[in-house]
């Protein structure tokens, strides 16, 4: 026999604002160092690794934000670095060599150890008297797969995704994508777990420029590519995964933008605020959350920007960071309750590397509604939900431990109605029915006893 104990939990949830917990400037009363902060990445013993450009530069601090040592690539050439991403001991980096006799750029791939040693230094060249720029990095089960730009002039920019073994460098095979009627380049790439690849990146014809996002096989094949379905002239910049759907931050021609787009290109959401001049670089996801970080314009100059958002593109947070005077955010990477944000500010006008560490509080903060819009029938063991915009309204299902056992979205058709709660396919435990909407969370507790 079966018995279901409810104790309602009826409450409001706010999420706390991240506090700084450190910054550090990079080279602030050295007037050589000229240069961003283009991406950030931790390891297992949480170091934070920082990486510079120009020159291509890599910048290893310890977790409480000491400098442990910085080492600049040098070839005799000049040398950017835009991407990097660590997995299983090893830095990889992706960006371009530019060799000063000829003023031609090859794509240039470094691998490093923990200790900032090159494990092995690459360059590959896509075509004679062609350019070749990489914007984006991602390691995964042994390979890495590098997204960019393959440059032939002014009219014709064409975007490149190559699948390189991380333990020797060597190219498995390259995919060249390239519309006869549009300039398109990779910005950013991600991999599932069924080795699919996702890149982001911008399509340009004629008339418009818009996020593309593309989907390719293990073997380099394209399946599927999608565009012109955001808002006119925008970009596509970072790309992650959150619970099997696709996110990708950028711009549009009035605010910044972060898509939500099911692993079949289906868009589902689009997610604009901000204003005119605001941009998002690169997104990430952790925590169950999507944190995504750019600039926003404050009418006079540029304050670095963070963003939490949940997986419906709620804004659970955002954090405004100024010096004063110009400050922009590139990356984010996220490890349990600690956010790490690389970026630049202007040091008396001098762009100079920026790295801060956040810490925000795991949880909620709760406080008290007399909104009904939850309520559990025992009798029919159901849900009942009262909500005013089903568009933005969401309702899960989570175990104890925060892990979706029921997503029943989908199954919102009107502003008043009921879930079933699936006892049948459930052990015995406590489990919480959440709806998330306008910026809120409201939540009810289930025991089940059996």
């Amino acid at each position: 026999m079966k018995k279901i104990s409810i104790l309602i939990v009826l409450i409001g949830i706010t999420y706390a604002q991240p506090t700084k917990v450190w910054e550090k400037t990079y080279g602030a009363d050295d007037y050589t160092v000229y240069a961003f902060g283009d991406a950030v990445a931790y390891d297992d013993e949480e170091n934070i690794y920082q990486l510079m450009t120009p020159p291509h530069t890599l910048i290893k601090y310890t977790k409480d934000g000491d400098e442990l040592w910085a080492k600049e690539l040098n070839t005799g050439y000049l040398e950017d670095a835009y991407d990097m991403y660590y997995d299983n001991g090893y830095l990889y980096v992706s960006g371009n060599t530019d060799d000063t006799t000829t003023n031609i750029s090859d794509l240039r791939v470094v691998k490093y150890d923990k200790n900032g040693n090159i494990i092995w230094n690459k360059t590959y060249d896509l075509g004679s008297n062609k350019e070749e720029y990489g914007y984006g990095v991602y390691v995964k089960n042994g390979y890495m797969y590098v997204t960019g730009e393959l440059y032939v002039d002014s009219t014709d920019e064409r975007l490149f995704l190559s699948k390189i073994d991380a333990s020797s460098g060597d190219t498995l095979w390259t995919t060249i994508f390239h519309p006869d009627d549009s300039r398109i380049w990779g910005s950013d790439v991600v991999v599932d777990d069924s080795n699919n690849i996702f890149v982001t990146g911008r399509y340009m014809d004629a008339s418009d420029s818009n996020i593309v996002v593309l989907k390719f096989n293990s073997n380099g094949d394209t399946d599927w590519v999608k565009h012109n379905n955001v808002s006119n002239n925008s970009g596509g910049i970072g790309i992650t995964l959150l619970n099997g759907n696709i996110f990708i931050s950028g711009w549009t021609e009035t605010e910044c933008v972060v898509v939500k787009y099911d692993k079949e290109g289906n868009k589902q959401k689009e997610k604009t605020f901000g204003e005119e001049n605001d941009m998002l670089i690169r997104i990430n996801s952790g925590n169950g959350s999507l944190y995504t970080v750019g600039w926003k314009y404050n009418g006079s100059d540029n304050d670095l920007y963070l963003v939490k958002l949940s997986e419906n593109l709620d804004i659970l947070w955002e954090k405004i960071y100024d010096s004063g005077s110009y400050d922009m955010g590139e990356d984010v990477a996220v490890k349990g309750e600690n956010i790490y944000v690389s970026g630049e500010r202007d040091v008396e006008q001098y762009d100079k590397p920026l790295l801060i560490k956040y810490r925000e509080e795991l949880g909620v903060k709760e406080t008290s509604i007399t909104d009904n819009v939850l309520h559990f029938n025992l009798v029919k063991c159901t849900v009942e939900y009262s909500i005013s915009d089903v568009e933005s309204a969401r309702i899960s299902m989570y175990s104890i431990d925060g892990k979706i056992i029921k997503d029943f979205t989908n199954s919102l058709r009107k502003n008043r109605g009921e879930i079933v709660v699936p006892e049948d396919e459930l052990s015995q435990g406590i489990y919480f029915i959440v709806l998330e909407e306008n910026n809120k969370l409201y939540k009810e507790k289930i025991i089940l006893l059996k």
